[in-house]
């Protein structure tokens, strides 16, 4: 007969998980619905690429502390790119600028002047913390209107507007 304790140990996190869907299920039926459960998945997404990237940091012995903030500044530099331009090409290749510049400064500062990565990545978030807020002051908002950004939004196709306005709302 197997062990219970020892299962509950190993596996804990996959019970904890069942457990939460139960949870959530008597709170909310609409929880475990088909649209709940599309949405939930479209919205893992930009979380689970972050955590993959830093899986492989945390496997290598290190952390980055930077990760989150960084995206955060890698959003903006988009919304400002398209909001100049009207242009998503370009934005994404400033996107990916700015992304390997982080990576590639955070990467010399660890691993070719030996500094900790804690440290080093900790400066990182407050600089782009620091950048963000020069860039769009008093967390002013972007409004992303293209085509583009209707079609990735809608999460699947057909459900995005056909429009092609690039005007704020407001």
């Amino acid at each position: 007969m197997p062990d219970f304790g020892k299962l509950l140990r190993e596996k804990n996190i996959v019970f904890v998980t069942l457990a939460l869907c139960v949870l959530f299920y008597l709170i909310s039926p609409r929880f475990l619905s088909l649209d709940n459960m599309s949405a939930i998945s479209r919205q893992i997404v930009p979380i689970g690429l972050i955590a993959l990237g830093q899986f492989f940091v945390v496997v290598s012995g290190n952390i980055d502390l930077s990760m989150g903030m960084g995206s955060v500044l890698f959003a903006i530099v988009l919304g400002v790119f398209f909001g100049l331009t009207g242009g998503v090409a370009l934005g994404i290749g400033a996107v990916i600028v700015c992304s390997l510049a982080l990576g590639f400064f955070n990467g010399v500062m660890v691993a070719k002047l030996k500094l900790p990565a804690f440290i080093v990545t900790l400066a990182m978030l407050f600089s782009a913390q620091g950048l963000s807020g020069l860039i769009i002051p008093r967390g002013q908002q972007i409004f992303l209107m293209g085509d583009f950004f209707r079609f990735v939004g809608a999460g699947s196709p057909g459900r995005g507007s056909t429009s092609s306005s690039t005007r704020s709302p407001r």
